[in-house]
């Protein structure tokens, strides 16, 4: 996603969890440019995602449990979330989003 003069807002991708099954696995990388546009970024990964559960059967990844924003963000999606638990790097909380 970019914005008017052409500066990457963000970039966003979904890749297969594995060749079986049909779990996609979203990510997301933001500049500081989408606070400047959070409407048409808001708008933007809803459409996304709502394309993307129509190439899988649930959307699937973890989260930095500190991150609140990004957190805030995939609620306002619809994405449910999983208790917070440790790994070696810090404390993390599944989210997935099933296909209506």
């Amino acid at each position: 996603m970019r914005d008017a003069e052409g500066r990457i807002i963000c970039m966003a991708g979904v890749s297969p969890y594995s060749l079986i099954g049909n779990t996609g696995v979203p990510w997301l990388l933001g500049t500081e440019l989408v606070d400047r546009h959070k409407r048409a970024f808001m708008v933007e990964t809803r459409r996304v995602v709502t394309r993307w559960l129509t190439m899988f059967d649930v959307l699937r990844n973890v989260v930095d449990a500190r991150y609140v924003a990004a957190l805030r963000w995939l609620d306002w999606l619809g994405f449910e979330f999983g208790p917070p638990f440790v790994l070696a790097h810090g404390v993390f909380r599944r989210v997935w989003k099933e296909s209506p």
